[in-house]
């Protein structure tokens, strides 16, 4: 390749611009938001952000490969997602740092969370086998730029991606990772790079958006930590602060370090609404040895999770429910000893402040980290010191047990400077909570392959027992409240089942089993004269054979998914049909455990 193809700063890209956007947008556009005009105002985040001209050389190698040269401690933020090597020097982006290394790492910065940016750190003095990893990308030395950091990218297309964005009804469509048209006064330097890469550069002279920022006193927390490790303790973090206040960016920059560290973290899920891990409705306990590189709906596989179905969104409808599956959790937890960040739910004012005092007390915590906000309703009453929280009555089951805690107390970052309250948004981010589930639900699904490729089986009336968790449901109705709607697949006790009159009838629960869950699932079909059940999920055969209980919820499938199936009721009809979806896969002879 010539060196004509090299992108010297200032100079325009060798590829040509189309100016056609990917998609239709039912949102902005671009990244200039319409608040002011569409001008960009004096915003917290912008004020020491520089423009890519500055500190970037990139050159495009093939049509889906660039080569990136940073200079020393240059940062870039972008709008989309992207695969990364890092050939010399180092990057970090959200607290985890790369170095050269043999794999790529896969960042996803979409549109509706702070973008992400990569950073090259102050060290720049990684050379060993340059050489060889120049060799293996096919990238001659010619092709470089003269940069402190030196990185290839990849365009990073992943099927469950595609799957998210046909299944999202058409009114909630946004083109989450896919390239922005810029403003029409940009210039067009970087459209080589853009069309390469699918992805857009962030600019802050012609746009404006959200940009992550790791907070000024976070590195106090981490300090905090090596002081508790270094005692021989086992660290427990737990993070807290009303809905908005960058809890769950500062969870996973603390988790990224942690692993940075290490190697693994176990990381304890509590917020039932808007989850980092598993879907919405359950509490998650997940071992992490890979770093959160993107928001909670990009998370790559962990080594393992163990989740408890609540099955609500909103804690209140059951308070008592809600901490005993947090009980639950931490018991398992107890089977592992390193360190341990738990993500709370952001309703702190009323009974979310009781409710989460309690949780502090369970998790007996080596350090507290309460994130303040300038809006009151906001934060917690006050300090969620170890005596307060020790001592006060104001908790949901007035069970006081003595702590030793070290609270940190950081500023919110960052917060608007146009907000005027804590309801104020913007376009560019998705304020609706049910899309954000929506947009979680779908991508969990699309990574296993979409809702109609997850096998069918087949369970008798007479081997399960339902339930529904988050309200009172008639005996009698309880199969047409699961008939396509997400489930629990878990085992109930015995001593807890109220069994049928007729031993070829279901039986049911008093009171929702709080254990441990062994999958999900989807009722596909229901048959009443062969009184089975088909159950759409991913659980293996042989962990399936122990499921005894089915437990519904207020989980729904999102709408769009609903608008695009061909079932016309969740009941089958009894008449024959080659649809799968219409019909179950294969009639079993043989009643008993789940079979395909």
């Amino acid at each position: 390749m010539s060196d004509a193809n090299l992108m010297p700063l200032g100079q325009a890209s060798p590829i040509e611009l189309d100016g056609t956007p990917t998609e239709a947008r039912l949102f902005d556009d671009s990244f200039v938001s319409s608040l002011n005009g569409g001008e960009v105002s004096d915003v917290e985040e912008d004020l020491d952000c520089v423009d890519p001209s500055e500190v970037l050389e990139y050159k495009v190698i093939s049509k889906d490969r660039v080569v990136l040269g940073l200079k020393r401690d240059a940062e870039i933020f972008f709008k989309g997602c992207l695969q990364i090597k890092v050939l010399k020097g180092e990057i970090s982006t959200q607290g985890y740092r790369i170095g050269p290394q043999d794999q790529y790492s896969s960042i996803y910065s979409p549109r509706g969370h702070s973008l992400l940016s990569i950073s090259a750190t102050n060290n720049t003095n990684s050379v060993d086998d340059f050489e060889s990893r120049l060799t293996s990308e096919g990238v001659s030395e010619s092709d470089l730029p003269d940069s402190d950091v030196i990185c290839i990218t990849k365009k990073l297309s992943e099927p469950w991606m595609d799957y998210l964005k046909r299944s999202l009804k058409k009114s909630d469509k946004i083109n989450l990772f896919g390239r922005d048209a810029t403003p029409k006064d940009d210039d067009t330097r970087w459209s080589g790079l853009e069309l390469c890469l699918d992805v857009t550069l962030y600019r802050p002279k012609v746009m404006q958006t959200k940009l992550w920022r790791q907070g000024e006193e976070w590195d106090l927390a981490l300090t905090n930590i090596s002081i508790v490790r270094g005692g021989g303790g086992q660290p427990r973090l737990v993070a807290t602060g009303g809905k908005g206040v960058g809890k769950s960016s500062f969870a996973r920059w603390m988790t990224n370090c942690l692993i940075q560290e290490t190697g693994e973290v176990l990381f304890l899920d509590l917020d039932p609404g808007q989850k980092e891990f598993g879907l919405p409705g359950y509490l998650t306990l997940a071992l992490l040895d890979k770093p959160l590189l993107g928001p909670n709906f990009c998370h790559q596989q962990t080594k393992w999770e163990k989740s408890i179905y609540f099955g609500d969104i909103n804690i209140s409808n059951n308070p008592g429910r809600y901490i005993s599956c947090v009980s639950e959790l931490l018991t398992i937890s107890d089977e592992f000893s390193g360190p341990m960040v738990v993500n709370t739910m952001g309703w702190c004012q009323g009974l979310g402040a009781l409710i989460n005092t309690d949780v502090i007390r369970l998790c007996q915590p080596t350090t507290v980290v309460q994130l303040l906000s300038r809006f009151p309703k906001k934060n917690y009453p006050r300090s969620l010191s170890s005596d307060y929280v020790s001592t006060t009555n104001s908790s949901w089951r007035k069970s006081p047990r003595n702590l030793s805690y070290t609270l940190l107390e950081f500023q919110a970052v960052p917060e608007r400077r146009w907000a005027k309250d804590m309801r104020s948004q913007d376009s560019w981010g998705i304020p609706e909570p049910k899309v954000l589930r929506d947009i979680q639900m779908l991508s969990w699904f699309g990574k296993r392959g979409g809702i109609r490729d997850l096998p069918v089986y087949s369970i008798h009336f007479s081997k399960v027992c339902l339930s529904v968790s988050h309200e009172r449901v008639p005996a009698h109705a309880l199969l047409a409240a699961l008939a396509f709607n997400p489930v629990d697949l878990c085992v109930a006790k015995q001593s807890a089942i109220r069994r049928p009159k007729q031993s070829e009838d279901y039986s049911i629960l008093n009171t929702s089993p709080v254990t441990e869950s062994i999958g999900t699932g989807i009722v596909r079909g229901v048959d009443k004269d062969k009184r089975l059940i088909y159950v759409a999920t991913d659980v293996e055969e042989e962990m399936l054979k122990q499921v005894n209980c089915l437990v519904g919820g207020s989980l729904c499938l999102p709408s769009g998914l609903l608008s695009k199936q061909k079932v016309p009721s969740p009941y089958l009809d009894p008449e024959p049909s080659d649809n799968p979806l219409d019909l179950p896969w294969q009639r079993n002879k043989k009643y008993g455990q789940f079979s395909h």
